[in-house]
């Protein structure tokens, strides 16, 4: 009984200390969770610190269940209840900004589809009305077949951060619109003292030539130089003008193309004759070379040949007295290739990419060699655009410049009616012209200088001018005998030319109501053209104009009314 009772006490103390030792390996245990739920505690608390100051929240969607599972920050950014919310996928697209949650239903399906993850911003409304702006990222979680079962990701306020980067650019918007506008504004005014530069020089030689004439002391030579002189500058001036016109209406739109198919060859001999005076003024040699005589583009004809003569003025101007300028036309493709070299200093590499700016010159000061308003290849530009071609410009290799402009050849046959029209070469401004001899002109002008011009050249040309300086004259002329064309001015006081006409058209045709009749005007645009034509002037005509041009355009009149 005693050794019984001695193993039985030993068993007891073996089990004791077991039971000991269990305890504190227990209490050991529970003390390291209690450790490691108060290190989670701090990390999930530090967690949602984080997200707080990052105003980011995570999330988690089960596709299958369709649930999503949202941190306390995320309930917080898109400002719902927890209890009340409903957490589904359309629960949550419902909250999308409407015009941003077709984009955001994209975004998912197409990461899903493709099992990637996936980034976008989007906006959000929150049920006090307010606007969000929230980054959303996340990535598709597969099962072991691959296919997708859950996506998690996180989704960050960023509206702060996108005013604050909005603010940025408006800022650097502004100071780029300010620096551009300085810029403008200094191109506006060297443009402004060219301008003033260049208009003053020519009225300085036409003032100073027809006072000289106008004290009546030159001799026949210096008679002939002063009316060479005068006739010379006012081209230019009026050439400087109508740069200045067409490059306000191709801003405006408002520049309108009298399209047919255009033999080029012809545009190109055409400006060539206009251009061989000045070239030999500076002892310039011009060399054509037209491989493909019958190529034809469809476009304006006066503003083809206002292209070339742009280039080739340019060419001339730049080129070293005793050089040469050379246009090349030839076939490339569905294409016709217009190029024009010369052997100047060529272009600065640094103004190149400006060249075809409006109001902008190499050499804008004061000192500068080459004159001009720095609209010439501005407008060449805007009219080959509106061709449907395109220019460019280049330096030669060694010296010069060359400028290659591309136009698309016309599929139309030739218009063969160009060679119909009026023939009318005044040729020597003493001889009368055949086409005009004996026809009756009725000239409405109240501007007496050039109503005395314009009757004395119609008078050489062989017509019958009848000048009157207001439309009241010329309705009372026009009962006593109707003429065979009438020639009238818009703007005069007491009745405009477009009343004229008018009241002219009114007339039955027995008594002159169908005569023909030619707007000429210093309203020069395309609506005004539009005007006359709507009130009955049968064609417009813009001042200046050449007396030649003006004399060939009225038997054109005559004869085609006579031929109705």
């Amino acid at each position: 009984m005693r050794q019984v009772n001695e193993e039985l006490e030993h068993r007891v103390v073996e089990r004791t200390e077991q039971i000991w030792r269990a305890n504190e390996e227990l209490r050991e245990e529970a003390a390291k969770r209690a450790r490691q739920r108060g290190k989670l505690e701090r990390s999930e608390a530090r967690l949602r610190e984080a997200q707080r100051a990052a105003r980011m929240g995570s999330w988690e969607w089960d596709i299958t269940r369709d649930t999503i599972w949202w941190s306390e920050e995320l309930y917080s950014i898109y400002g719902v209840d927890p209890a009340s919310f409903s957490a589904s996928y359309e629960s949550y697209m419902g909250l999308i900004h409407p015009e941003d949650r077709a984009y955001a239903k994209e975004v998912v399906s197409s990461a899903l589809e493709a099992k990637r993850p996936f980034t976008f911003e989007h906006r959000i409304v929150r049920p006090d009305g307010s606007e969000r702006v929230v980054l959303g990222q996340g990535d598709v979680l597969l099962d072991e077949s691959g296919q997708p079962t859950r996506m998690t990701g996180t989704s960050q306020d960023i509206t702060e951060h996108k005013t604050a980067e909005n603010e940025r650019e408006a800022l650097v918007r502004a100071e780029v619109g300010r620096k551009e506008a300085e810029e403008a504004n200094r191109i506006k005014d060297e443009f402004l003292a060219i301008l003033s530069h260049e208009l003053r020089t020519p009225l300085n030689a036409i003032a100073g030539w027809a006072n000289l004439l106008k004290e009546g002391k030159l001799d026949a030579t210096l008679t002939a130089r002063a009316v060479e002189t005068i006739d010379r500058n006012v081209k230019i001036q009026s050439h400087l003008i109508s740069d200045i016109l067409d490059i306000s209406r191709m801003t405006s739109g408002r520049l309108v193309l009298k399209t047919q198919p255009v033999k080029i060859a012809s545009v190109i001999d055409g400006t060539l004759d206009t251009m061989r005076p000045a070239a030999e003024a500076r002892k310039v040699t011009l060399k054509r070379d037209v491989s493909s005589p019958g190529s034809l583009v469809f476009g304006d004809p006066d503003r083809l040949q206002q292209v070339v003569w742009n280039l080739l003025s340019n060419a001339i101007k730049f080129a070293p007295e005793g050089g040469r300028v050379a246009i090349q036309v030839t076939e490339e493709g569905a294409a016709v290739r217009i190029l024009v070299e010369d052997d100047g200093p060529g272009i600065d590499p640094e103004f190149l990419p400006y060249i075809f700016e409006r109001f902008r010159q190499s050499d804008a000061t004061g000192t500068r060699r080459h004159g001009g308003l720095g609209l010439g290849l501005a407008i060449v530009k805007r009219l080959v655009a509106l061709h449907h071609g395109t220019v460019s410009a280049a330096n030669r290799p060694g010296k010069g410049a060359a400028f290659e402009v591309r136009l698309p050849l016309a599929s139309a046959p030739e218009d063969r009616g160009a060679e119909a029209r009026a023939t009318l070469d005044p040729g020597d401004d003493h001889g009368s012209t055949p086409a005009l001899h004996g026809k009756r002109i009725l000239l409405v002008e109240d501007e007496e200088d050039s109503r005395e011009l314009i009757e004395m050249f119609l008078a050489r040309c062989g017509a019958e001018v009848v000048a009157v300086g207001s439309a009241g004259e010329a309705v009372l002329s026009f009962e006593t005998r109707p003429p065979d064309l009438v020639i009238s001015d818009i703007a005069m006081p007491g009745k405009s030319g477009y009343e004229l006409i008018r009241e002219l058209r009114s007339l039955p045709r027995e008594k002159g109501g169908g005569v023909p009749a030619l707007a000429l005007t210093a309203y020069a645009a395309s609506e005004d053209v539009d005007k006359a034509l709507r009130a009955g002037f049968d064609l417009h005509i813009a001042k200046p104009v050449e007396m030649r041009e003006l004399a060939r355009r009225a038997a054109d009149l005559i004869r085609d009314s006579r031929a109705r």
